[in-house]
């Protein structure tokens, strides 16, 4: 009997990491099944739910799964940005997907090594993936937009300038030229201020942006703008534009029509999130258009 025992406690062993890991996949292919490529294609809050649940459930049998840590950061970021809209609720978001997109940093030993020798910005600077670079800059920059004062003092945008020009270098064509997009975002978000690096500037915001528009009319001097074709399929591209250069310019009648063109234009069947997103974006961001347009 004993011996039975032994054997029956022996083969339990030996089959329950291959059951662990089936079940570790299953929950990974269950979340993946709300994106199409990088895209979260989910069009509710409760499809989405449904993934961060699957995601959550496999985080559980491994938390050091970098797959997992990355889409857990980005399904966050997704659930603040798109759907949620009370403040604190989108605050509590931002912080899950930031600190989700860290611990996937921290997932690799180099990068932990680097760091503890050298500081945060000298590990990002030789991190090698990208979504974790990526959507842990996502998430602490939306995060920081609640208290943009408050994030300077911190020294704050060092470190994310650091996290997304790394992403730029690593796959500047990453979420159709998403670190672009944020570096455009980012210098044309800043506060006025009368000196330090950290503030708006213009020139660099509209140096990143307009690579990812197809405007002659603003971007005649950019030989290589835009930089793909493929960048007018994604509407956030043109959203970011008129918002973080155009009108923080005083550009209202070239954002007027930019705004019109996105309004106007087929979502497509690719981006069904965010592409039907930033048409409602761009209506209400018209709204405020209209009035400074003579």
């Amino acid at each position: 009997m004993k011996r039975v025992l032994l054997l029956g406690l022996g083969l339990f062993l030996l089959l329950a990491p291959l059951v662990a890991a089936d079940e570790l996949q299953d929950y990974i292919q269950k979340g993946l099944s709300i994106f199409q490529n990088e895209d979260v294609i989910v069009t509710t809050q409760e499809e989405l739910q449904a993934g961060i649940d699957a995601f959550l459930a496999a985080y559980k049998l491994d938390p050091t799964n970098k797959l997992v840590l990355n889409k857990l950061a980005q399904c966050y970021y997704t659930l603040a940005d798109a759907f949620l809209t009370d403040k604190a609720a989108k605050i509590a978001a931002y912080q899950e997907g930031d600190r989700y997109g860290k611990e996937s940093l921290r997932a690799d030993p180099n990068f932990v090594a680097v760091e503890d020798k050298d500081g945060f910005i000298a590990a990002v600077k030789q991190a090698t993936d990208v979504r974790a670079v990526y959507w842990t800059y996502a998430n602490w920059a939306r995060k920081d937009e609640f208290d943009k004062l408050g994030a300077i003092f911190r020294n704050d945008p060092p470190k994310l300038v650091a996290l997304i020009e790394r992403a730029l270098e690593l796959e500047p064509s990453y979420l159709v030229y998403g670190p672009y997009r944020s570096l455009g975002a980012f210098w044309g978000g800043l506060p006025r201020m009368p000196a330090g690096t950290y503030r708006k500037n213009l020139k660099k915001a509209r140096s990143y942006l307009c690579k990812v528009v197809d405007d002659p009319e603003t971007c005649s001097d950019c030989a290589d703008c835009p930089i793909d074709p493929s960048v007018n399929d994604y509407f956030e591209n043109r959203l970011f534009y008129v918002e973080f250069y155009l009108m923080e310019a005083g550009k209202w009648d070239r954002a007027k029509a930019i705004l019109e063109e996105v309004i106007a234009a087929d979502p497509g069947d690719t981006y069904l999130l965010y592409n039907p997103l930033s048409q409602k974006r761009a209506k209400d961001l018209l709204e405020e258009v209209n009035k400074h347009v003579k």
